[in-house]
Order: C-alpha cells, then structure tokens, then sequence
C-alpha cells in the first residue's frame, strides 16, 4: 500500500487515501483519480491546500467580512442589555423609613414577590387595617416586617430604581459616540 492525497476538482486536499499495487506491473501504483504522491504542507487553522501546476500551495482563510453598522448596532444593543439583566439580577440597595437601607434584587421573582406584597398592602390599607404588617426577606437574608406603608415605599422605591436602570440602557444604546465601557457605574447612575 501507498499513501496518495485525494483532490477534489478545484485541486483542494480532501484526505489521504491508499493506492494500490498493479497487479501487472512491479513497483507500479494504481493511483486514484484526483491524488497526488506528493505530502501536502502542514496547515494552520483555517488553511488548505491546493494542488496548482505541480505543487502545493497554501490558501489562507479570507479575511472575516467587516461588520456593518447595522450589526455592529445590534451587538452593542446585546451588550447594553446583558449589562442591564446582570444588574437588575444583582439589585440595588433601599431604603425605606424605620428600616434602613437593605439589599434587594430585580430579579423577576423578587419584583413577582414584590407586586404581591404591595396589592396585599394596598387592601389591607383600603380595609383599614393599619396594623397588618407583612415578611419580606432581603438579598442578605435579612427577614423584615414591614407595615402595608413600609411595603408601598420599598415597592415604589423599586419601580423607580428598575426604571432609572432601564433608561440609562436605553441612553447606551443610543448614545453617539457609543461609550468603550458599558460596565462604567457612571453611565447607570
């Protein structure tokens, strides 16, 4: 047997396959149509090898295409909002009156949590049971009792810090020139 290198009709290398010893001939090979004797060159990612008038050459990938504006708009808009989602996910810190300041996340479980937790504050105010209080447990795993207005305050205080982390990813993603860091506190304060 004999290695040979298979070629496809451009005289690119496909594979090395074997040939065949003639069965008439001594030291004769029957070569497959399309192969070359000849080793191709070693290769780099994304190079091959053309056989071109008796020779390897070696072909280098073309370059990537440049982006257009288009899909270099639509990445940076991506990027913007991965930043937004993972600051919403780690929350922000509120404060609310008798309480203080606690860690509370915008995950969407916590603001599902949250718009429970103010509708019951908002019937138990529209009853007139000023002493309902209700639980709520902060990203420090801090439990809290809060009054039906203690609820109001840190769920206003909530919708107002989601809404200010929104429109600043809107201010990013049409801001010209587009900021090199979209991670800067600055652009989300």
């Amino acid at each position: 047997m004999k290695t040979v290198y298979q070629t496809d009709a451009e005289g690119f290398f496909i594979k090395a396959v074997q040939a065949d010893p003639s069965p008439l001939e001594l030291d004769v090979w029957l070569i497959p149509g399309g192969c070359v004797e000849d080793e191709p060159p070693a290769l780099s990612e994304g190079q091959s090898a053309q056989w071109v008038n008796g020779a390897w050459q070696v072909i280098d990938p073309p370059p990537d295409p440049e982006p257009t504006q288009e899909e270099i708009q639509a990445a940076h808009e991506r990027a913007v909002l991965a930043e937004r989602d993972r600051r919403i996910d780690i929350g922000t810190s509120i404060t609310v009156t008798g309480i203080g300041s606690f860690p509370v996340s915008g995950r969407p479980q916590v603001q599902a949590d949250l718009t429970s937790l103010v509708t019951a504050a908002q019937i138990a105010m529209a009853a007139g049971n000023a002493s309902a209080t209700f639980p709520f447990r902060d990203e420090a795993r801090v439990n809290h009792t809060l009054t039906a207005e203690q609820v109001i305050e840190l769920y206003m205080a909530g919708v107002a810090w989601l809404s200010a982390t929104r429109q600043a990813a809107w201010g990013l993603i049409d801001a010209d020139p587009r900021p090199s860091d979209i991670t800067d506190d600055a652009h989300w304060t």
